[in-house]
């Protein structure tokens, strides 16, 4: 690993002098889309399910769906990428990473042919939308505030807490004296104790996720400048920047909050994983994604996931590009995205910004000030419609927070009707900046909250295996509210009407499952429409809370998966530590039972090390000798093939199993214990019954 971090840190140095065009390492086979990569969604009615596959680790003869084509085209890597948006679609949905990358398009034509596969595509590449400015403009207003009429908006609204703008980007700053106050915190997650708490899929992601090196810091790394690393805080200063609070700048929002969602790696700035952040905000509930990033290639699995994001009451904006062509651009080119191209102070279309019949708004995005990550005090200049995105974000929010009835269709009807004409301005694009400039004024006046109004502002806390607190905003004019919950997939719902708090408390739910709730107010004389469904997932019951192990780094290795008696659990990177006790297994007193053990690599392998705990006493620790029942006899990179015996003297009944996977080379001798952390690998904790 010091090699690799030696390497690393060549690769950062050598991409800070091609940052100003925020593009990464050049694609070579398809400009628009990543080397080696490839989607494939198996078909609804089809029975097919594909292991994880990992070359090196895995054997080839084990896959004979797939197995000719393993062999043919070099597969690297078989998983499923967006697993935890937990929906029948995208656990269908798989990514294939092969090293012969010119081979694309046989490759294509091959998995088509195979009648199991609804759709097979290329994976487009994305890069961040910035023009980036002269350093040394002394203009120091900012001119955009004014120009979108956000002064006379504000004497009608001002921004609320309950309302959070994701920012899925580079990283944001979180300690930004103009951005701290407004940082989004998940209330249901408590910080550093290497648990899953609110059970989303992500551990202690307090304030969001990286999604580029699976952690749970959304910070830009160390090295960040004013234009390294510096774009996704630019962005959230725009959206949501402290206003008021005689510091730097302000946004239209006046005080939303900022979820932070990282996609860029910080090995080489590229936006490896800037759909799992995606994919992380929607699984936490925004009113609004922005997006200021994308590239020319086309993906159905990346519209069925802003379909994805719709359906659960996301408004999607993305930025159109900077290429001054009118060439789609995605992710703004898809459907149920706002898309936005960027205007300069005297509602002309700035120069590079792309245009086109497909462009929904048009807003200010030259010489735009805001925040930047270089320190808590660092502010910059960009231009890029990489700027107008989060104004039109910055709006949306406080339109979400001046009718919190509103859903994502009635806040881009407001945020389209409301805009300027600005034909005039641009007589060589009529037509061809959507419905004009964004007008926050004439949005909010569109948005003026009247009747008996959908609730918003939607949550959960105190969740059990059992039990769940559901919360939601008072609404206007609402005497009581309506609330129905179900297990997701059920076709029954319960109810729970007349219910005059803004709370409800659930009992009697079921361990392990998955919920799905929409709240309605009813006011004097009529009842809203239901809300949009959230759900919710019940964590395992009766057992114990431990320690805290885990991984401080999933970037290059992680545990892909764990095979014993009938659990057969594949996953991929969990940010270091994945409570999987939902899923368990009977185990008999004196028994032996095989075990198969699966590393993960993102590229080269490492050589991993594992052991294997059961708290077999049920205890709450894992501190008696005997209950480490494996541990390997030296680290590899291979399929750990093995077996356990649990003693007749373990007590019976429900308990923990604790699986560590930690790198171990000569750098890093140290083998991996049960509780604490470590530099790389991944922890993972199972239910097991004795018997």
């Amino acid at each position: 690993m010091q090699q690799l971090t030696t390497l690393k840190l060549a690769g950062i140095c050598a991409l800070f002098l091609l940052y100003g065009s925020f593009r990464a390492a050049a694609q070579t086979v398809y400009a628009e889309y990543w080397d080696g990569q490839v989607f494939i969604k198996i078909a609804d009615k089809a029975t097919v399910t594909l292991p994880v596959f990992e070359a090196g680790v895995s054997d080839a003869r084990q896959y004979p769906l797939l197995s000719e084509m393993i062999d043919k085209y070099k597969i690297q890597r078989i998983f499923r990428p967006f697993e935890k948006l937990k929906t029948p679609m995208f656990n269908r949905t798989y990514a294939l990473h092969f090293s012969d990358a010119a081979a694309v398009d046989a490759l294509l034509r091959d998995l088509s042919a195979l009648n199991w596969v609804e759709y097979a595509e290329k994976v487009p590449y994305e890069r961040l939308c910035l023009v980036p400015n002269d350093p040394f403009i002394t203009n120091n207003t900012q001119w955009h505030i004014s120009k979108v009429d956000a002064f006379d908006a504000w004497d009608l609204a001002t921004g609320s807490a309950n309302v959070v703008v994701a920012i899925v980007d580079d990283g944001v700053r979180l300690t930004h004296e103009d951005l701290a106050a407004n940082i989004w915190t998940n209330t249901g997650e408590i910080a550093g104790n290497g648990l899953d708490d609110d059970g989303n899929g992500y551990v202690d992601d307090v304030n969001g996720w990286d999604g580029g090196n699976n952690d749970n810091n959304p910070n830009p790394p160390s090295g960040a400048s004013n234009f390294y690393f510096s774009h996704g805080t630019h962005c959230a200063g725009i959206a949501a920047a402290v206003t008021n609070n005689a510091k730097g700048g302000g946004a239209i929002s006046h005080n939303v909050k900022v979820m932070a969602c990282k996609g860029a790696r910080d090995s080489d700035a590229s936006l490896s994983g800037i759909w799992t952040a995606f994919t992380y905000a929607m699984n936490n509930y925004p009113e609004v994604i922005s997006c200021s990033w994308g590239g020319g290639g086309y993906a159905q699995t990346y519209q069925n996931i802003v379909n994805e994001a719709r359906n659960r009451g996301i408004l999607v904006i993305a930025a159109a590009g900077n290429d001054n062509t009118n060439s789609v651009f995605y992710p703004a080119g898809y459907n149920n995205v706002i898309s936005v191209a960027s205007s300069n102070q005297s509602d002309q279309k700035s120069s590079f910004s792309n245009y086109g019949s497909w462009i929904d708004i048009t807003a200010p995005g030259s010489s735009i000030r805001s925040t930047v990550a270089t320190s808590n005090t660092s502010y910059e200049y960009y231009d890029g419609t990489s700027m107008a995105c989060p104004n039109v974000a910055s709006l949306a929010g406080l339109i979400f927070s001046y009718n919190p009835s509103f859903g994502p269709a009635e806040v881009e009807n407001c945020i389209l009707t409301g805009a300027e004409n600005i034909n005039s301005q641009n007589p060589g694009y009529v037509g061809l900046l959507g419905a004009g400039r964004m007008n926050a004024f004439n949005s909010l006046q569109c948005a003026n909250p009247s009747g008996c109004l959908v609730p918003g502002g939607l949550g959960t806390s105190q969740l059990t295996a059992t039990s769940v607190t559901l919360s939601w905003n008072i609404m206007p004019n609402a005497l009581s509210y309506n609330i129905r919950y179900r297990e997701t997939g059920a076709t029954t719902w319960v109810n729970s009407n007349g219910i005059t708090a803004n709370s409800l408390a659930l009992s009697g739910l079921t361990p392990c499952t998955q919920y799905e709730y929409q709240v309605q107010s009813v006011c004097s004389s009529e009842q809203s429409s239901f809300s949009s469904v959230r759900t919710f997932g019940t964590p395992p019951a009766g057992l114990l809370n431990y320690c805290t192990a885990k991984g401080n780094n999933v970037a290059y290795e992680w545990i892909a998966g764990v095979a014993l008696n009938t659990i057969a659990n594949n996953s991929g990177a969990n940010g270091g530590y994945a409570d999987f006790r939902c899923i368990g297994t009977v185990l008999q007193q004196g028994n032996s039972y095989n075990i198969t053990l699966t590393p993960g690599f993102a590229g080269q392998t490492y050589t991993e090390y594992w052991r294997i705990w059961i708290d077999l006493n049920q205890n709450g620790t894992f501190d008696d000798p005997s209950e480490r029942l494996y541990s390997s006899t030296q680290a590899s990179a291979n399929v750990v093939n093995a077996s356990i015996t649990v003693p007749a003297t373990a007590l019976t009944g429900p308990t923990t199993m604790r699986v560590v996977m930690k790198w171990v080379a000569s750098s890093d001798n140290t083998l991996p214990n049960a509780c604490g952390t470590f530099a790389y690998g991944e922890v993972e904790d199972y239910a097991v019954n004795i018997t």
